[in-house]
């Protein structure tokens, strides 16, 4: 299948012509198998330079489970957002621990690495269409014991493997559970783990609205690592409600050890919008290298600009592992638990300006394996922090950075700190103009804090 031009033209055809791939006649790819076969014939042939035109309707796919994998220079165009929806299918078992799964919709083959784009598309990675339905009713068994459920179909579930368990209506978790047995195609047998504490209680009665279905981490995009390019694209539904891990888009240089790239740059995030983020925590939009843990390690590059994430206030919005010259901005994140986060690594250069973050937490550096940060500039953010949100919150080494012009606002009183600047290592760090209002308690350094003040314009109260 050799185009001159590398434009290959795709749609879902109802009409029974299986097309030329061209913009006339486009190629039928109006099953799973049909999508995941042409691409996979791409991809085994190691063909590189390809620009897939995607006509409005929907596209379903295995993703990475489907066999393929995108190459350099591989290029994915739709008809715009909400017209062009590539639809996730299934999952396959993660080899890491075997009980859960795991799928990602749009994947770079690691030794292909450059000029990948996905733009004026949806990307549905949605989990009530992995599982069944509670058919009838049963009785939550206590931790270690085994529950007959009746179910409208088991076809998803696979003995030894995790199911979780989710009420419909107002979404509280039942519980993780493990398949012990299936015996017909309306019952599954399955194991109360006890490990998720939010989970029903022994003796509950379960009927209703309930899906049940495996535990799935499912990702949206994961591509990398230089000149790639993501505009215009809705990622919705990742991950499911027990499980953990999610992810929506990341450009990432992450797993290229014998990479080129000691810097890897001209990627590009703009936007886009991710929303019906799931499970315990995960990451909405991250750009991420090898976690560098001294100065000259590899770095990673991008520009984050005009995009919107709702999530379900447990997830970062934004997030940068061992990045430099990155430009995140105007950026609207609403109810994540950490509106832009970073956290190991060693990261320098890069500017976090004219972001607002609603409902959730702010801005936090730090919190895990640290090396520290240079030359930040944190500037213009409008934050309004949630019932137990943070501000802004710096851990570890911070250099030459400064933090001002932030407006704080904690509309329900507020909880914990406004501005907390904790680090080992100070620096040239300048904390200046920056508006706190509510009963925050702020955490800075001596001789670093210079005019910020409340909503009555008194300075903000320090605890040094």
């Amino acid at each position: 299948m050799a185009h001159a031009a590398q434009e290959i033209w795709l749609a879902p055809r109802d009409d029974g012509n299986p097309g030329r791939g061209t913009q006339a006649e486009p190629y039928d790819v109006g099953t799973r198998q049909k999508f995941d076969d042409l691409l996979h014939g791409y991809y085994k042939a190691n063909t590189t330079d390809l620009i897939f035109h995607l006509a409005p309707g929907t596209y379903y796919t295995m993703g990475e489970a489907g066999g393929w994998r995108c190459l350099s220079n591989w290029r994915f165009h739709g008809a715009g957002m909400d017209l062009s929806v590539i639809k996730l299918t299934g999952w396959y078992y993660d080899p890491s621990n075997g009980k859960n799964g795991r799928n990602t919709a749009i994947k770079v083959q690691q030794a292909f690495k450059t000029g990948i784009a996905v733009t004026d598309l949806t990307i549905d990675c949605s989990w009530l269409d992995f599982g069944s339905r509670l058919a009838g009713s049963f009785t939550v068994p206590p931790p270690g014991q085994t529950v007959s459920v009746p179910v409208l179909s088991s076809t998803w579930a696979a003995t030894g493997k995790n199911a979780y368990l989710q009420r419909m209506d107002d979404y509280s978790v039942i519980g993780l559970y493990e398949v012990t047995a299936v015996p017909d195609s309306t019952h599954v047998t399955l194991r109360n783990t006890g490990k998720k504490e939010e989970s029903m209680r022994t003796g509950t009665k379960v009927s209703g609205p309930v899906y049940v279905g495996p535990a799935v981490n499912t990702c949206g995009i994961d591509i990398g690592a230089k000149d790639c390019d993501v505009e215009r694209v809705r990622v919705t539904d990742t991950g499911t409600p027990v499980y953990e891990g999610p992810l929506g888009i990341v450009i990432d240089h992450i797993n290229f050890k014998d990479s080129q790239f000691a810097y890897a740059d001209g990627n590009v995030i703009r936007q886009c919008l991710i929303d019906n983020v799931w499970g315990s925590h995960g990451w909405c939009i991250t750009v991420l290298s090898n976690n560098p843990t001294i100065q000259n390690g590899t770095f990673i590059s991008a520009i984050v600009e005009d995009n919107v994430i709702r999530s379900n206030g447990k997830h970062q919005g934004l997030a940068s592992w061992g990045t430099a010259n990155s430009i995140w901005t105007n950026n609207i994140v609403m109810d994540c638990s950490t509106g832009w986060f970073v956290d190991v690594g060693f990261n320098k250069d890069d500017q976090i300006v004219n972001n607002s973050f609603i409902g959730g937490g702010g801005i936090q550096l730090g919190g895990g394996y640290v090396n520290g940060w240079l030359r930040f500039n944190i500037s213009g953010n409008h934050i309004v922090i949630g019932k137990t949100g943070r501000g802004i919150l710096f851990n570890g080494e911070v250099h030459q950075t400064v933090f001002s012009n932030n407006q704080i606002i904690a509309p329900h009183g507020g909880h914990g700190d406004g501005i907390t600047v904790n680090p080992k290592a100070t620096d040239g760090v300048i904390i200046s103009n920056n508006l706190v209002t509510g009963s925050l308690i702020n955490i800075i350094p001596t001789g670093t804090c210079f005019h910020n003040v409340t909503e009555t314009g008194a300075p903000i109260t320090i605890r040094k």
